[in-house]
C-alpha cells in the first residue's frame, strides 16, 4: 500500500530523549524513534486490518517485508535509480507499507517499466555523492548520518553536509533529506496540494 507523501512535513523523525521503557520496553534503551510518515501508515494499515478482520480474515500490517521489492512485484512501480519505488502518478514521493492477509485478493502483473529511462536528475543532485544507477551507498547518506549519529562508517565529510543540509526543527528532530525525490520530474504535477 502507498501513500502520497506531498509535504516535506511527512519527513519528520523525532527521538525521545531519556526514553526508559516505562515498562513497555527494555530499561537499557536509551531513545524511541518515530517516522512520522511511518505512524500515519501503519493507522491507515489498521483500518484496513480492522476492515478485513471484520469480515473474517486474518490481518496484520508489517514494515519488516522489503516493501520496495513487494511494491514493484505488485504492480505500483518501479525501482528507480535513485532505489525509491518511483509510481507513474506520483514518482518516488510515496511511503509503503504492507498488510499481510488470509484473504484471497486478485494477483496484479509486476511493473516491468524503467520510469527513469536516461534521466539521473537524482544521481546529479546528490550533494554527498550516495548514488549510483539503482544503488545506493547507505554509508554516505545524509538521513543515514542523521539517524545514525553515533556510527563509525560515515565520513565526516558526509557528516558536515548533513549538518549543514538537514532541517533540525528541535534538538531531538530532523526532517529526511528529500533531494533525490525533490529533483525527480515524474509525478511532481500530482504531488502538490
Amino acid at each position: 500500500m502507498g501513500f502520497n507523501v506531498w509535504d516535506r512535513a511527512f519527513n519528520l523523525a523525532v527521538d525521545s530523549p531519556d526514553w526508559r521503557g516505562y515498562g513497555m520496553h527494555t530499561s537499557d534503551e536509551q531513545r524511541e524513534h518515530y517516522q512520522f510518515y511511518y505512524e500515519i501508515m501503519k493507522n491507515k494499515a489498521w483500518r484496513i486490518v480492522d476492515y478485513l478482520g471484520k469480515r473474517g480474515f486474518e490481518s496484520s500490517f508489517s514494515l519488516s517485508i522489503p516493501l520496495k521489492t513487494a511494491a514493484v512485484r505488485c504492480g505500483l512501480g518501479c525501482q528507480g535509480k535513485s532505489t525509491l519505488v518511483i509510481t507513474p502518478s506520483y514518482g518516488p514521493r510515496v511511503r509503503l507499507i504492507s498488510v499481510l492477509t488470509t484473504a484471497e485478493l486478485d494477483v496484479d502483473e509486476p511493473y516491468n517499466e524503467d520510469l527513469c529511462r536516461d534521466c539521473e536528475k537524482c544521481l546529479t543532485a546528490c550533494p554527498t555523492k550516495a548514488l549510483d544507477p539503482y544503488k545506493l551507498k547507505i554509508e554516505r547518506c545524509m538521513t543515514y548520518s542523521a539517524e545514525s549519529p553515533h556510527s563509525s562508517d560515515v565520513a565526516e565529510e558526509v557528516r558536515e553536509l548533513e549538518r549543514r543540509l538537514i532541517r533540525k526543527p528541535t534538538s531531538n528532530s530532523y526532517i529526511e533529506c528529500t533531494i533525490c525525490i525533490d529533483v525527480c520530474p515524474i509525478g511532481k504535477a500530482c504531488s502538490t496540494p
